[in-house]
């Protein structure tokens, strides 16, 4: 909620969000946080007039509450993937398919040097049970190769990782906003498929059961007995 946003000194971090589309405005609230008195708590918004609203704390009395106050905003999956494919330089009318609901959508594919790879979007990974829904998701779908993961989520780099051969990309760090558009670093996408990038989570490489075999990337390679 707009209020939310505005009081954690986030308004920034919307408006950037909100120019390339990535948040739209979908609701607009009925409770609102008080902070006329000691004691922070919700109450209900009412309406004035057009375009006035107010909410009752029983300590302070009517408070006049803005409209702009009242904006509920929510992430635009298309909108959000369809930057990331700019970003990429991927063809931007494939579908994309939604592997966990309100989570996981898988973009396309994507080359990075001689990698071919699947690309992926992911959000919310930082709840628990997040990273193993994820996983579960995507062994039902396997994939040929190591796949990429983009997420909103700061993902904690200490956590046990379960999803190789894919490597999670915190936005944060392969992306940065140009003119209102996403450039995804693709040099160093490839080092973290490669496992050369020590700041990413997980890596692009997948041993067999029998730990007589190993995949980096698309490479496979096997050990023989000494």
């Amino acid at each position: 909620m707009r209020q939310w946003i505005s009081s954690s000194a986030a308004e920034a971090q919307l408006k950037v969000l909100t120019s390339i589309g990535a948040l739209r405005h979908v609701d607009n609230a009925s409770v609102v946080r008080c902070y006329a008195c000691d004691e922070t708590h919700e109450t209900a918004v009412e309406m004035v007039s057009l375009g006035r609203f107010r909410a009752y704390c029983p300590d302070a009395g009517y408070q006049d509450v803005s409209a702009h106050d009242l904006e509920v905003y929510a992430v635009d999956i298309p909108a959000l993937a369809a930057s990331i494919r700019r970003g990429l330089e991927m063809p931007p009318n494939r579908p994309i398919d939604e592997l966990l609901t309100g989570r996981l959508w898988r973009l396309g594919e994507q080359r990075f040097d001689r990698i071919l790879s699947s690309i992926y979007f992911a959000r919310q990974l930082g709840e628990s049970g997040a990273l193993d829904a994820v996983g579960r998701a995507l062994r039902a779908f396997p994939e040929q190769g190591p796949g990429v993961i983009f997420s909103s989520s700061p993902v904690d780099r200490a956590h046990s990782f379960p999803l190789a051969p894919y490597v999670v990309a915190p936005l944060d760090r392969y992306a940065e906003l140009s003119n209102q558009h996403l450039r995804l670093d693709q040099d160093r996408i490839a080092a973290a498929l490669r496992g050369d990038d020590g700041q990413v989570c997980g890596v692009g490489v997948q041993f067999a059961p029998d730990y007589r075999q190993v995949r980096i990337g698309q490479e496979a390679y096997r050990f023989t007995p000494k």
